[in-house]
């Protein structure tokens, strides 16, 4: 199960801003979530049928269907470099 250290540093990494009693409680709550997965994991299913389902998806050939919009769709970005669009970096070095 994860410790509140732990969890307080998943906390950072997503960027999310947790006061102390935030992470004991958020803690709590995925050490019970995992508790039940364990608990699934027991679960004999060994008598269990598959389904694999009657639904068919139609198959289609992969072809490009419109002409390139790439300089098109590049107009509604608010910043490209280089024909790419450009994001801002969302994680920083540790």
């Amino acid at each position: 199960m994860p410790t509140e250290e732990e969890m307080g540093r998943l906390a950072r990494l997503a960027g999310l801003a947790l006061r102390p009693e935030e992470v004991a409680y958020y803690t709590k709550e995925v050490s019970a979530i995992l508790h039940w997965i364990e608990r699934l994991q027991e679960v004999d299913v060994s008598a269990v049928k598959l389904h694999g389902g009657s639904v068919s998806v139609p198959e289609r050939a992969d072809q490009v269907t419109e002409a390139d919009r790439h300089d098109e769709v590049l107009v509604n970005a608010p910043d490209s470099q280089d024909g790419w669009f450009a994001v801002p970096k969302m994680i920083q070095s540790a």
